[in-house]
């Protein structure tokens, strides 16, 4: 079911410095920050690149693939594990310590598969949040994407941060794109950016129009060409064979 929060009055802080006769309140749901993990936040690998970097300790489960004899197709079977090393974001202890101090709703969205992803979550303290995995994204062919109103009926101040385009096809004017985190960049300074523009956001009624002016113009075109796609094909009818 989709968070539902109470709405909280806020007051623009440029409208206090301008004096009280300015003064704008309005009246809003708590802001959401949604967040990705692999290459938002983490990055997992088989081996340590960098010893400056923090790191946790994880499995992933290997896949075993069985025929079964009745017509059923393939059955998975997990009964192998593979150590992993996953390294933090440079900042993003800091980042998540002042996240879960600040007035906001937190929720964790990521296409890794559970077994997986949750291990990170837990040894990041954000296990006392909602988080969706690989199993509540939402196919769009090949690829898949996220669907935020799996979180909250209203989008008005709701942000994704993430740093897959296609993560935005369905809500594009959700999206805070990040770049990429391969592990690799010590000096890698994207959530001092990210808690920035999350402070902007925080006064804002509607984050929607704020985040759309930021998306790179390249981003933007093709998210919102695969956005159109995925409203398209699910207006059209199902083809019975």
């Amino acid at each position: 079911m989709p968070l539902s929060k109470p709405r909280r009055r806020f007051v623009s802080v440029a409208a206090l410095v301008l004096g009280g006769s300015l003064q704008r309140t309005f009246s809003a749901p708590r802001l959401l920050v949604v967040l990705d993990l692999d290459e938002t936040l983490l990055h997992a690998t088989l081996c340590k690149v960098d010893e400056d970097l923090s790191w946790l300790p994880a499995r992933v489960w290997q896949p075993r693939v069985d025929f079964e004899a009745k017509g059923k197709g393939l059955v998975l079977g997990l009964d192998e594990e593979i150590p992993l090393f996953v390294s933090l974001r440079p900042g993003a202890e800091e980042f998540l310590e002042w996240l879960k101090s600040a007035d906001v709703d937190v929720a964790v969205y990521t296409a890794g598969t559970e077994p997986y992803a949750k291990q990170s979550v837990v040894k990041l303290a954000l296990d006392k949040y909602p988080s969706l995995f690989r199993d509540e994204c939402v196919p769009f062919g090949l690829p898949i994407t996220k669907d935020l109103t799996k979180l909250r009926e209203d989008l008005s101040r709701v942000v994704l941060v993430d740093n897959s385009r296609r993560s935005f096809w369905l809500q594009p004017d959700n999206g805070l794109l990040v770049s990429d985190w391969d592990g690799r960049n010590s000096s890698d300074e994207e959530l001092k950016a990210v808690k920035a523009t999350l402070l902007e956001l925080l006064q804002l009624e509607d984050v929607r129009p704020h985040l759309r002016s930021r998306l790179p113009q390249e981003a933007s075109v093709d998210v919102r060409l695969f956005a159109a796609a995925a409203i398209l094909l699910t207006a059209l009818p199902v083809l019975n064979p």
